[in-house]
């Protein structure tokens, strides 16, 4: 359900767009990013010019903003999504169902629209668009390992490759493949196909179990014309969270090297303590490393003359009641640290042309009912307000930065300096 304000917000918008008074889409605007609260997208440029579009899911599917992939242009998104129909007592549960979309951000209708049957998961992610928006991959997990309603008729898990202009799947990839089964992919159980980049002819994924605290344990690389297989070693393809420098082709990503000190993780997740960069040509250097707090994001900013890390708290057992701050730092190519914010809550940033945006959650008492979200651009020392919203209690009210244009990268930009041995 929307509330009066952001409907009211959305009319304004419309009319706004109607009237010629907004940028339309599609045109060679300034640089923008999307934030993105489970049901809408709002469009705020580099000038604090907004533009809301609803993204038509229904009421009993939940899509996260890194579930999404968006167009080079943000024109489009592709997702995937699945729908359980409601429990009726003393009846058999009823399957789900499962669609891939592609939307047309702007019109608000979808261009695509591919049934997926009962599948029980599936996922586009951030990487599962071709550079061209030609292909969508996605995985997919068809059912529970034991259900005895399970079609078995399916295999367990697929990756499919599906013509955005069409819908057909032009290419396919599951257990029975004799090219899973040369690689040993398992041939059972809750495993999903996690895209992390799709080229016209190609396409590098990961093996991940699924609903588990999991970690990638193989990567591979698809040739789509011979249909060969094979293992994809070089780290960046076997991480969760990674950033794409487009002009440069480096990717960064948090990582855990054994042989540097680090402290314990608060949970089952990885207890990182470094920062890595591969090149272009895939030269992996560490440029960053931490002992006592986790990184835990890195993002390019200022036009990939530096990278943004995000310090994840660590537990203090001698204050357990500490309040528990997130930090994020700079580090240029120099290797030079320098503090960026300090925030009690978690919170999103991406790069901006000479700077970077930071998506603020503001919570006095931590009362969801008092809070605020603040999108603020810093850039040349300069900070400003690009847009605000209040805060709700409605599971469908927290805002997250859901995707930023890309931005050129800086003349002559140096290698990064790796960390002393």
């Amino acid at each position: 359900m929307y509330s009066n304000r952001r409907f009211l917000m959305m009319l304004v918008v419309l009319s706004l767009l109607t009237l010629g008074l907004l940028p339309a889409l599609g045109q060679d605007n300034p640089w923008f990013v999307y934030l993105y609260n489970g049901r809408d997208l709002v469009r705020v440029y580099q000038d604090g010019t907004q533009a809301a579009f609803n993204l038509g899911l229904k009421e009993d599917v939940f899509v996260g903003a890194r579930e999404m992939a968006f167009s080079r242009d943000g024109s489009r998104v592709a997702f995937c999504a699945t729908s359980y129909p409601p429990a009726v007592e003393g009846q058999a549960s009823l399957p789900p169902s499962t669609h891939v979309y592609l939307r047309d951000i702007a019109a608000q209708t979808n261009v695509l629209d591919v049934d997926l049957g009962s599948a029980i998961a599936c996922r586009v992610g951030e990487n599962g668009l071709s550079p061209d928006g030609a292909l969508v991959a996605v995985g997919v997990i068809n059912y529970f390992p034991g259900d005895p309603a399970a079609d078995t008729s399916k295999p367990a898990w697929q990756l499919l490759v599906l013509d955005a202009a069409t819908g057909s799947i032009v290419y396919e990839l599951n257990p029975q493949s004799p090219q899973a089964v040369s690689q040993g992919m398992p041939e059972r159980g809750l495993v999903m196909s996690f895209v992390q980049k799709v080229e016209m002819d190609s396409v590098i994924f990961a093996m991940v179990p699924w609903f588990s605290e999991g970690f990638i344990g193989a990567a591979y690389r698809w040739e789509l014309t011979s249909g060969s297989v094979a293992p994809e070693t070089r780290e960046q393809w076997m991480q969760f969270s990674t950033d794409t420098l487009e002009a440069t082709g480096e990717i960064i990503w948090p990582a855990v090297d054994s042989n540097l000190p680090a402290r314990p993780s608060m949970g089952m997740g990885l207890a990182f303590n470094v920062v890595r960069v591969a090149d272009a040509s895939g030269q992996v250097t560490t440029i960053y490393h931490n002992a006592d707090r986790h990184p835990a994001e890195a993002r390019f900013i200022n036009n990939g003359q530096q990278v943004a890390i995000l310090l994840a708290p660590v537990f203090d057992e001698n204050n357990p009641g500490a309040p528990v701050e997130q930090q994020w730092i700079a580090i240029d190519r120099a290797g030079r640290v320098t503090d960026l914010i300090t925030d009690l809550n978690f919170s999103y940033l991406e790069g901006a042309p000479g700077g970077f945006v930071h998506l603020i959650y503001e919570s006095p008492d931590q009362d969801p009912n008092r809070s605020t979200y603040r999108l603020v651009y810093q850039a040349n020392g300069q900070t400003t307000e690009l847009w605000s919203m209040a805060g709700s209690s409605d599971p469908f009210g927290a805002w997250e930065l859901a995707w930023a244009a890309p931005v050129p990268a800086a003349d002559g930009l140096s290698p990064f300096t790796p960390i002393a041995p």
